[in-house]
C-alpha cells in the first residue's frame, strides 16, 4: 500500500495524482526547475514557491519578456492563490503575473498593473 506523501517544506500530508494519471499540479504553470533532491510540496506550498520565483522574475524582466514568459505558460481554469492573486484584508488582489495573462489593462488601476501608462 502506497503512503500518503507529506509536503517537503510544511510536513502536512498531500493527495498526489501522479498515481492515477494527471495531478493537481498540471495547473500550476511550469515555471521552475523541478527540485528532484526533495519531496513533492503540497499545492499550497507549491503555489507560494512558484509565486516567489515569478515575482523574482517578473521583476528583472522588461515588459516585452514578461508578456512573452506569460504566453509561454498557459493559464489554469482556476485562479490560484500566491500566483494569480493575494488576499489582504479579505480583498483579492491580482499579481502582476495574473494581469499580464489577461492581454490588456483594463483600466481600473490595478495594484500591481504592470501594463505602461497612456498619457
Amino acid at each position: 500500500m502506497k503512503s500518503t506523501p507529506l509536503c517537503s517544506e510544511c510536513g502536512k500530508p498531500f493527495a498526489c495524482g501522479c498515481a492515477v494519471g494527471t495531478c493537481w499540479c498540471d495547473d500550476y504553470p511550469k515555471i521552475m526547475p523541478a527540485d528532484f533532491s526533495r519531496n513533492c510540496l503540497c499545492p499550497s506550498c507549491l503555489a507560494k514557491a512558484i509565486g516567489r520565483h515569478i515575482e523574482v522574475r517578473l521583476a528583472n524582466l522588461p515588459f516585452e519578456e514578461a508578456v512573452l514568459l506569460t504566453n509561454q505558460n498557459p493559464s489554469s481554469n482556476r485562479l490560484l492563490e500566491h500566483i494569480d492573486y493575494t488576499l489582504k484584508g479579505g480583498n483579492y488582489v491580482f499579481t502582476r503575473w495574473y494581469l499580464l495573462k489577461q492581454g490588456k489593462c483594463c483600466g481600473n488601476g490595478c495594484r500591481n498593473c504592470p501594463y505602461p501608462v497612456k498619457t
